[in-house]
């Protein structure tokens, strides 16, 4: 009796032990979209290449990414694109998705009571960088269920085990 009880009790912590440890794994993050044509505004053609990657989001609301006080990208989950920015000192935006006015749609409703914003591009967070010239740069943006938009700049594009850290 006291044999079976003593397997149980170690089967029983085995098995704690092995789904502590499987909750410690980091998952691979999801294969990223590219980020449709039509939610792309910005446009240079020249300077030092950036790649755009969402990071954790997880919030309703659409984002939009601002340069220099100028909308460039409307940003789903789990989307990337990569563009250029000239070298030197940039303001960038991590915001809500601008909105019409009014709803087009039912899904459009359910989000409005969240996401629609009367100025968006005064909101969310914001951050001057400093660019450099042949330089490969990496930016995650990021959201959460209370809309806390977040964006990280990495210098040299990090390798992929290091690509998502905890904020």
């Amino acid at each position: 009796m006291l044999k079976v009880k003593t397997s149980l009790i170690l089967l029983g912590l085995s098995l704690t032990t092995t789904m502590a440890a499987a909750a410690y794994v980091q998952k691979e993050p999801p294969a990223l979209k590219p980020i449709p044509e039509d939610r792309v505004l910005y446009r240079e053609t020249s300077g030092t290449p950036i790649q755009l990657e969402t990071y954790q989001v997880t919030g309703k609301c659409g984002m939009s990414l601002w340069i220099d006080k100028k909308l460039a990208f409307i940003i789903k989950k789990d989307e990337k694109t990569s563009f250029l920015l000239p070298k030197g000192r940039h303001e960038i935006r991590l915001t809500y998705e601008p909105l019409p006015k009014e709803p087009r749609n039912e899904e459009e409703k359910e989000r409005y009571k969240y996401c629609y914003k009367e100025e968006p591009q005064k909101l969310g967070y914001v951050k001057e960088v400093e660019i450099k010239e042949d330089t490969p740069y990496l930016l995650h943006v990021r959201t959460n269920r209370g809309n806390l938009f977040r964006f990280r700049l990495y210098e040299n594009a990090p390798q992929p085990e290091k690509k998502y850290p905890f904020y």
